[in-house]
């Protein structure tokens, strides 16, 4: 996964129009903290992602974390969004999956207000 361009490590297909990787890019991050669907994931990411809402007393994911911390930060300033920043630092920040679920809520809550 890490020799793979950013865009598709997330699952994105290459662009054809300029403003259309954005697009893209903002709807595969609905997609993910919005909708909560993470099937266009790589697979090791996706695990990783669904591990986050596993309660087994375990850290939770760099990986999950980082994921969900780059998609709350692209559409932070594709929203114009600061509460969205703001959280993308905390989820990165989280110390257990708890935290983490609850960012992710707040997220989610923030998302559905402005569809």
């Amino acid at each position: 996964m890490k020799d793979k361009p950013l865009f598709l490590s997330f699952g994105c297909s290459v662009p054809q129009q300029p403003g259309e990787y954005m697009d893209s890019l903002t709807k595969f991050a609905l997609d993910i903290l919005r909708d909560r669907n993470f099937s266009r994931l790589d697979e090791e990411v996706r695990e990783e992602m669904l591990s986050l809402f596993i309660d087994d007393q375990r850290k939770p994911s760099k990986e999950g974390r980082r994921t969900l911390a780059l998609n709350a930060g692209l559409l932070a300033k594709q929203m114009g969004e600061p509460r969205l920043e703001v959280l993308s630092m905390d989820v990165l920040m989280a110390c257990d999956k708890a935290e983490v679920r609850e960012v992710l809520a707040q997220i989610t809550d923030i998302l559905q207000g402005q569809a």
